[in-house]
């Protein structure tokens, strides 16, 4: 530090020495260090915590996975057509979208003509139409949702919301099946206790 005397004093210039604490320079960057050191093990908790949630997420779609895996083969409801005739129902679209989508992200589109449709009479003016040419339809029935179009008649079926229920494989008989709990067919909420029976249909009106 350079020092000049008040006027009257004589006019030589000396040198001081910067006699400061230097505790005050070790203190900053003590405190610096304890910063960094802090925002590090942030990071490391921050990832840390990343990497428990995606692995907990794994298991949880593993256990899932396993489930379906172990379960019995799965069972469609059958769909029941009422008041339609035979020459409206020769040919139907069938839409499948992605799930968790609503109706917006369309996965595929099949076609089914009279040659590929077997015909079930259930009542005087009742049937069932499967297709022998789309298993999709049973056996992803629970996992998208579906549109069933006739062009005929101009009429779109919307089956959504389907809830399956899983029944485990725990003895070999031909009577296991997963079914679904509850599924929508247009604006008709369908509830299932049992696929074991006639009850096991939803029903769609002309």
């Amino acid at each position: 530090m350079i020092v000049h005397r008040k006027r009257g004093e004589s006019e030589k210039t000396f040198f001081m020495t910067d006699k400061r604490p230097r505790y005050r320079r070790g203190a900053f960057f003590l405190l610096s260090n304890e910063y960094f050191s802090r925002r590090k093990d942030s990071l490391i908790m921050f990832k840390v915590g990343s990497i428990a949630l995606v692995f907990v997420a794994m298991l949880l779609f593993a256990n899932c996975k396993k489930e379906s895996d172990n379960s019995c083969p799965f069972l469609a409801p059958g769909v029941v057509y009422v008041g339609m005739t035979q020459s409206q129902t020769d040919t139907f679209v069938i839409r499948r979208f992605e799930k968790s989508s609503g109706f917006a992200k369309l996965i595929d589109t099949m076609m089914i003509t009279k040659a590929h449709i077997n015909r079930v009479a259930v009542g005087k003016d009742s049937v069932m139409l499967l297709p022998d040419n789309y298993p999709n339809f049973n056996t992803l029935f629970y996992s998208n949702n579906w549109q069933i179009y006739f062009p005929t008649i101009h009429r779109t079926v919307q089956i959504f919301g389907a809830v399956p229920r899983f029944t485990q494989n725990n003895q070999n008989t031909s009577q296991c099946q997963s079914y679904v709990s509850e599924v929508t067919v247009d604006k008709t909420v369908f509830h299932f206790n049992s696929w074991f029976d006639t009850q096991y249909r939803v029903f769609v009106t002309k």
